[in-house]
């Protein structure tokens, strides 16, 4: 019986050990499954982080993008606003212009009616000259004709008087 408790202590070890043995290698088993689970959702975080990441970088390319865009028409909202300022000014000297043009041109009329007025009058004048040239050429040529004739009649008259004394 000695040896056969020993046997059967043997065995009883035995068997602990091959049950110990196999808790050990059932949680061994459960560990690395665990743990290979663990490093599949490491490595799916590590996907998606780096999806994340990647998504984060794409919207603050956007951002960029965008505060860029917003300083460009910021700028052309100012380089417009310059541009109407010189617009209203340009509108405001147009006008003036116009109204200065809309003066001259009416004082180009009325000195076009005033020189017409003066054209008619010199022309009247110069018929007038002409007429009064002709009458004094006229009036010239009897003084003359006039003047020959006293001439004459005195030269006559002193004859006579020479003749008859």
């Amino acid at each position: 019986p000695g040896a056969s408790g020993e046997r059967s202590f043997a065995q009883d070890l035995l068997v602990l050990e091959q049950r110990s043995k196999a808790k050990v290698t059932s949680e061994l088993l459960l560990s690395q499954r665990k743990l290979e689970e663990e490093r599949q959702a490491a490595e799916a975080a590590g996907r998606e982080l780096r999806k994340v990441r990647q998504q984060v970088e794409e919207e603050r390319a956007r951002r960029r993008e965008a505060e860029e865009g917003r300083d460009r028409l910021t700028s052309e909202v100012e380089a417009l606003r310059a541009e109407r300022r010189q617009l209203h000014e340009l509108q405001a000297a147009h006008e003036e212009l116009r109204q200065r043009h809309d003066g001259a041109d009416q004082e180009l009329q009325s000195r076009l009616r005033r020189c017409a007025q003066l054209e008619a009058a010199q022309e009247q004048l110069k018929f007038e000259i002409e007429r009064t040239t002709e009458s004094h050429r006229k009036a010239t040529q009897q003084h003359s004709e006039l003047l020959t004739r006293a001439r004459q009649a005195q030269e006559r008259a002193e004859r006579l008087q020479q003749q008859h004394p």
